[in-house]
């Protein structure tokens, strides 16, 4: 059964496309005849009204002519793309396609391209097939509020470009709902989420002012940038490293970030990103910038040393193709104008101009007693039947990290068979024995 806001949707868009097809016809009757019996002043759009996603849009952005057709051919793209059949007309002298239509041919199918958008608007007052231009300008809401994909435009030939609109905001348009990226070869990078509170981060006070001050850059960052003393000087964005060995809580420490600005926390996949093509590793972090940029996400990579680390002597091609793509990531991570989180288990594996770059470099180092103590009493909560003195002991014997007293805390489980919920010493002996065991085999 349609929902109210899919129904609505459907109805408007109805009108929408037929405004669109009006327009079209005009354009065609206007360019084969040079004269209409009609004005382009009598093809007005549909009457916006409050009943969907896409109207309130409209209506919240205050869109212009030339604006809402934009939106109404990258709909109409892939929602009606029988509308534009009339574009596959050919030349009759030249046995080809007309020029001054734009747009792509491909398997009889007509896919508009901005040239397409000029030539519809040609004849709106004052609309020159230039005016297109504006709409790629860094000023212009739809780049600022990423309406049009601009990843896949061809700056170079942006007129032969495909209308296109980011799959945010055609989510957006047609179903009321954001969009939640979903991990693949485009965008390599999930999102991290957490069940825990920020009361349950166990770390040293020096790592909580780092993030308490990280806290509060996303409070004042718009301020930075309306006042013209602190815009002169300080860049959009924040970037921060964390640094330390596995389970200190770097991964949770983001996360939790994530959860306590309500801004979503992606975690980029370095093995698919990593290529030994030349060029191509640029290419594939370009997909997440373009995606997260302008959604305020808040990138995290992780075990960054892997892609962001020292630069080598130059010896071969290869070495010089390795150090342009760190000095591009450098670049564009510095350019990037939300939060972004390095982490890495080794700080003097990453390049030190790199480094000179983050606002703060945060080590989670291993737990000090009192620390253990603390998270030995939340992992191991007093309903599971463990004493203090049994905890504090534990924690006095043992520097282990928040990770593996997880670990141990789930071998614990798994080890106790009768169905309540508390645990018994010797099953968190032996887990703590078969973590120090793993350890070990590792290192």
């Amino acid at each position: 059964m349609e929902d109210l806001h899919e129904k609505g949707i459907n109805l408007f868009l109805e009108k929408e496309f037929i405004w669109l097809k009006q327009l079209i016809l005009f354009r065609f009757e206007s360019f084969f005849h040079e004269q209409s019996n009609k004005s382009i002043d009598e093809i007005q759009p549909p009457i916006i009204g409050i009943d969907t996603a896409y109207e309130q849009f409209l209506l919240d952005h205050q869109l212009d002519m030339e604006e809402r057709v934009i939106l109404a051919v990258a709909l109409a793209k892939n929602l009606k793309p029988e509308i534009f059949n009339p574009f596959l007309i050919e030349n009759s002298v030249t046995q080809k396609a007309y020029p001054e239509f734009g747009g792509i041919i491909k398997e009889d199918k007509f896919i508009p391209t901005y040239r397409t958008v000029a030539f519809l608007l040609n004849d709106i007052p004052e609309a020159l097939p230039l005016k297109i231009y504006t709409f790629f300008e860094q000023d212009h809401f739809f780049y600022q509020e990423h309406i049009l994909d601009y990843a896949h435009t061809n700056f170079q030939n942006r007129l032969n470009t495909p209308v296109a609109l980011t799959l945010e905001i055609e989510y957006l348009l047609l179903t009321g709902s954001k969009y939640k990226a979903e991990f693949n070869a485009d965008f390599p990078a999930q999102e991290i989420t957490t069940n825990l509170n920020w009361e349950d981060l166990v770390v040293s006070p020096k790592v909580q002012r780092h993030l308490e001050e990280i806290l509060k850059w996303h409070t004042y960052k718009g301020l930075f940038q309306e006042k013209q003393y602190y815009a002169k000087w300080l860049k959009k964005g924040y970037r921060s490293l964390f640094f330390g060995p596995s389970g200190t809580g770097k991964t949770l420490a983001a996360s939790l970030l994530g959860k306590k600005l309500n801004v979503p926390v992606y975690r980029v996949d370095l093995s698919m990103i990593i290529s030994k093509y030349i060029g191509e590793t640029i290419k594939n972090l370009e997909k997440i910038f373009a995606r997260a940029e302008h959604n305020q996400w808040i990138l995290f990579f992780d075990e960054a040393d892997a892609i962001f680390g020292s630069r080598s002597q130059q010896q071969n091609a290869n070495d010089r193709h390795a150090n342009q793509e760190i000095a591009y990531l450098l670049q564009r991570i510095e350019n990037y104008p939300e939060l972004i989180i390095l982490a890495t288990n080794l700080q003097h594996n990453l390049d030190e101009a790199f480094i000179r770059r983050f606002q703060s470099v945060v080590h989670f180092k291993t737990p000090e007693v009192q620390q253990r103590m603390k998270l030995w009493k939340t992992i191991f909560h007093k309903d599971l039947g463990l004493s203090e003195a049994y905890l504090e002991k534990m924690a006095e014997e043992h520097q282990l990290t928040g990770g593996t007293l997880i670990n141990i805390l789930q071998t614990a489980r798994l080890l106790t068979e009768d169905t309540t919920e508390q645990l018994s010493e010797a099953s968190v002996n032996f887990a703590i024995q078969r973590e120090l065991k793993k350890e070990e085999n590792i290192f």
